[in-house]
């Protein structure tokens, strides 16, 4: 931190141009934010600015052209819903700096941990108005690329709830509004976004669009009601595998009868061009949903376990719970050899296993669930734990 000093107070404090810099309050894969004090006005501020990691110079020059560009995006856009750039500088050694408005409040992430999942209502009045602020930066040409709860700040204003967008460090332009000098700053070892919330072809490296934004809206969405990710694995690999291989989202059963399920179909084709395009034209039909018809379960806080994926994470109550269909799929593998050949047991138990697992493959492909495996038979449950209406 001390490359970023411009000077220092003689109580010690540390100054970055006209911000004093008080405490760290967040950091991401390359920035540091800090709540700080302009030296004039008294005004509470958060001053981002670079981590200073020991690292070549041209991923570094990469980072900060990168920083550079989510001043810019900023710059754009002065939506009452995403958070708002008040100044930019330089460090004396040429360092650059960042300063936003400070907010008061608590990450979604953390507001859906603290309630247990949200009401139908307070996911209604969250999620229109972070549609409202894509609409707006999609019109500027503005793709943010990383929207997850925890880049959504929630504050508590009277009587109703205000969000604001953060962190635009991997935002970029959409093709249309790129300039003629316009270049990729993703470093060749980094992957763009969080997987849990990213859309397929963002995983696979192809360009974002504002259907990518929309996918994790909708990823969001479903989080705020069911109070953990829609997405969600033991690992990022396990990730990946529903992210890419399955071959649409399932939706929680209590949505499935819900005039929502239709809309959250819409922006969560896997495939990009039937996914919903337009962010006004969503948060239009959003609108015209019956929210208080939504009937949504009582959840309860998930055991402290590494399994993030675990079938009994949660427990629902509910008198008016739907009943679905229930498929469940035997298989049993049988190796077949002409008669008189001899082959040796560690080959055909090889032989075996690799079928088994692509049998595995395929029922997972297709939103099975592996129920288990003993030798060579297999159980694969279709609309357990989760349910979709393409199950049977």
């Amino acid at each position: 931190m001390q490359e970023l000093i411009n000077k220092t107070l003689p109580e010690g404090e540390v100054v970055l141009g006209d911000y004093q810099l008080l405490e760290e309050i967040g950091r991401g894969g390359y920035g540091l934010v800090y709540k700080a004090r302009h030296l004039r006005t008294g005004q509470a501020v958060a001053v981002k600015t670079i981590r200073l990691d020991h690292e070549d110079k041209d991923k570094f020059k990469i980072r900060i052209a990168r920083f550079e560009r989510e001043a810019e995006l900023c710059a754009r856009v002065n939506h009452p819903n995403i958070v708002k750039l008040l100044d930019k500088g330089y460090s004396e050694d040429q360092k650059p700096y960042a300063v936003f408005e400070l907010l008061e409040g608590q990450t979604l992430k953390d507001y859906i941990a603290s309630e247990q999942g949200l009401s139908a209502d307070q996911t209604r009045e969250i999620m229109i108005q972070v549609l409202d602020a894509l609409d707006f930066a999609h019109a500027q040409g503005i793709i943010h690329r990383d929207l997850k709860p925890q880049n959504i700040m929630v504050s508590q204003m009277a009587s109703r709830l205000h969000i604001k967008i953060l962190d635009f460090g991997i935002g970029s332009f959409s093709k249309e509004f790129r300039s003629v000098d316009y270049r990729s700053l993703t470093l060749s070892e980094e992957m763009m976004g969080t997987p849990n919330y990213s859309a397929p072809e963002q995983l696979r490296g192809e360009s974002a669009t504002q259907r990518t934004d929309l996918y994790a809206w909708g990823l969001i969405l479903v989080e705020c009601l069911t109070g953990k990710p829609l997405v969600n694995g033991r690992s990022v690999a396990e990730v990946f595998q529903q992210q890419l291989m399955l071959p649409e989202i399932v939706l929680p059963s209590f949505v499935l009868s819900h005039p929502l399920a239709a809309l959250l179909r819409r922006v969560l084709k896997k495939n990009p061009q039937n996914r919903a395009f337009d962010a006004r034209s969503v948060l239009d039909e959003l609108l015209k949903i019956n929210f208080t018809s939504l009937q949504v379960p009582v959840f309860e806080a998930a055991p402290d376990e590494e399994d993030l994926t675990a079938v009994n994470q949660v427990s629902t109550h509910t008198a008016n719970a739907p009943r679905k269909q229930i498929t469940v799929l035997g298989i049993r593998l049988d190796l077949l050899s002409s008669a008189g050949a001899a082959h040796e047991l560690e080959i055909l138990d090889a032989i075996e296993k690799d079928q088994l697992n692509l049998c595995k493959d395929i029922a997972m492909r297709y939103g099975g669930h592996i129920g288990g495996v003993v030798a060579n038979h297999m159980v694969v449950y279709f609309g357990y734990p989760e349910t979709d209406d393409t199950d049977t």
